[in-house]
């Protein structure tokens, strides 16, 4: 197809999809001095309304390159802000991320990036031993020698970001501890095919008319049920901080929840982010006929961003009205934790606990407090603890700049809006902060280990394990 002919196909597309809510701006204002990138800028063109502008005159075709205005796009954190406080509810988020799809169509594919959303997310095994090989490099101090000697800063600098950013790793995954082994849906296959060996040995034993051992007889007397609640793996939690999944792994178990944690991929968000969007609807896809074939009542996820990305997943399939349907049916059986947790006694055993450590502080992710419009549940269980003291943080409606792996693109942007938190945090003069979200946690971590080092920061999932 010619190159200009394929452009114009692309704006078409644009204008018949998103024209509507792009044109619903009315240019008032009232979002910009909320954008934690316009507050740590002072650019018009960093604030929502700018960026929403951009975007219609990409549309008009009044900006003669697109690619120039690459960088406006690719800045917005994609925190959802501006949408709650809108009048007319602009989309600009998801605006952002069609806009970030257009201009990778319209440009030349990004290898790294087809590499990451084609190739590595959709393969868990691959990216297993990729984190794997990746994490035991970070641990033996290989990334550390290649960062001093300049070599990531100059070929891989968003390597050398994230090798700076997380402090320390773990070689062990979730999937390689005993506490989340029994539990993985593996696990239940080989109790099943054990079921069935045993069933076709009896059969076989009855024909020939022989004495059938006891063992045997109880191994066929119950059918082995599968859980109807699946405790989703999402990334953080699974690679990035396992601490997070085996903490969420024992607060069931205190509730009593029988489940089973499905083989499933990264979840998209990654992707999602970069307006990768045909790598996206590969990646939903494939989770979903996975959540199908487990026919589960309840889906969990122990990442506010995870949770808010897999409630989404039918927006990517507007086009396909089958999958748009399939998608939804997923989306609507997925719980975020802390409300799940209360609906089945947390509090009731949270009442037998008791802190000691001190004032405690909870960080809204964006995508639970925009995207769900979830900020009361977490609350609530901190305040359940006898002896806890919450305390708010100003401005705790603003981004801390974490984005998934919007600080390792960004990180001057990242740092500006995580320095805004950072000092909000410490007014409180807290000893702990609370969240529920792995990207978060790690950002602020990251925030706090220079200049406060006293303060300490635990996802919602490990300060409740801690005092059960």
């Amino acid at each position: 197809m010619p190159e200009d002919l394929n452009a114009y196909k692309l704006i078409s597309e644009l204008k018949k999809n998103h024209e509507s809510s792009v044109i619903a701006c009315n240019r008032c204002g009232f979002c910009v001095s909320y954008c934690p990138t316009y507050n740590f800028t002072g650019s018009e063109s960093h604030s929502p309304r700018g960026r929403n502008q951009i975007f219609r005159a990409i549309m008009d075709g009044k900006v003669p390159d697109p690619a120039s205005a690459r960088e406006i796009i690719d800045t917005c954190l994609l925190c959802g802000e501006c949408t709650t406080i809108c009048f007319a509810e602009v989309p600009t988020a998801h605006l952002m991320i069609q806009a970030r799809d257009y201009l990778n169509r319209a440009g030349k594919p990004n290898f790294w990036m087809k590499f990451a959303f084609n190739i590595l997310l959709p393969n868990p095994l691959f990216l297993y031993w990729i984190l794997k090989i990746s994490f035991i490099g970070k641990s033996l101090g290989f990334s550390w020698l290649l960062r001093k000697t300049g070599i990531l800063k100059r070929f891989f600098p968003g390597i050398e970001a994230a090798d700076i950013l997380v402090n320390k790793v773990s070689i062990r995954f979730l999937q390689d501890r005993p506490e989340a082994q029994r539990f993985l849906e593996r696990s239940f296959r080989k109790e099943e095919t054990e079921y069935f060996e045993a069933q076709h040995r009896f059969s076989q034993m009855t024909k020939q008319a022989k004495r059938i051992p006891d063992k045997l007889k109880e191994k066929i007397a119950v059918r082995p049920s599968r859980p109807r609640v699946a405790v989703l793996p999402v990334c953080g939690s699974q690679y990035l901080r396992p601490s997070i999944g085996l903490s969420t792994i024992k607060i069931l178990e205190k509730l009593r929840i029988e489940f089973i944690i499905p083989e499933t991929t990264c979840c998209g968000l990654p992707a999602a982010s970069y307006g990768a969007l045909d790598a996206v609807r590969k990646i939903a896809s494939a989770n979903i006929e996975r959540m199908e074939r487990g026919r589960f009542e309840t889906i969990l996820t122990d990442d506010s961003s995870c949770t808010a990305h897999f409630k989404d997943y039918h927006k990517f399939f507007q086009d396909d009205p089958i999958m748009y349907e399939k998608a939804y049916t997923i989306s609507q059986k997925v719980r975020e934790m802390s409300s799940f947790f209360i609906q089945f006694g947390i509090l009731d055993l949270l009442k037998k606990t008791k802190w000691t450590g001190g004032s405690v502080a909870y960080h809204d992710p964006c995508k639970a407090q925009y995207g769900q419009k979830i900020t009361q549940p977490p609350r609530q269980i901190l305040a359940g603890v006898p002896g806890l003291q919450l305390v708010p943080i100003a401005d705790s409606d603003q981004c801390c700049g974490g984005g998934g792996t919007y600080c390792l693109v960004h990180p001057s942007m990242s740092q500006g809006v995580l320095d805004a938190k950072i000092k909000n945090i410490a007014k409180t003069k807290c000893q702990t902060v609370v969240t529920s979200s792995a990207s978060c946690l790690t950002q602020i971590e990251f925030g706090l280990r220079e200049k406060y080092p006293n303060i300490k920061i635990f996802h919602l999932s490990e300060f409740i394990a801690n005092l059960l």
